[in-house]
């Protein structure tokens, strides 16, 4: 059993694969068909009809609880809906970071890694 964050990479990988196939890697492109109402935003009715219609991505490769739960991560304020840059974040570059506390975990790393070179 994957998982959430195995599972995440799963769903974003084979929407990847999906869109190079149906829109050659045009995620705006791609984000006006799902966007049905032209909003600007997609609710996750528009998000599933887009991942089974748009990009053919049937439930034996994506099960309708991993397209949810991919909805859910990608809803970053939890308004029900995603942005373009919401979707286009993840989708493109994989885990959300915090850049602030991936500095703070490096610099606990080096103190620690200065105070066993000069405590010898």
């Amino acid at each position: 059993m994957l998982s959430d964050e195995e599972t995440l990479e799963h769903v974003r990988l084979k929407l990847k694969a999906a869109n190079f196939r149906v829109a050659k890697g045009d995620w705006s492109r791609l984000f006006e068909k799902f966007d049905a109402d032209g909003s600007g935003q997609i609710d996750f009715v528009e998000f599933h009809q887009a991942v089974r219609k748009v990009l053919r991505v049937p439930q034996t490769s994506l099960s309708d609880k991993e397209v949810g739960m991919f909805f859910r991560y990608l809803d970053e304020d939890c308004s029900g809906t995603v942005t373009i840059d919401e979707m286009l974040g993840y989708i493109k570059r994989g885990k959300v970071v915090d850049v602030a506390a991936e500095q703070a975990k490096k610099d606990r790393k080096m103190a620690i890694v200065h105070r066993n070179l000069y405590v010898g």
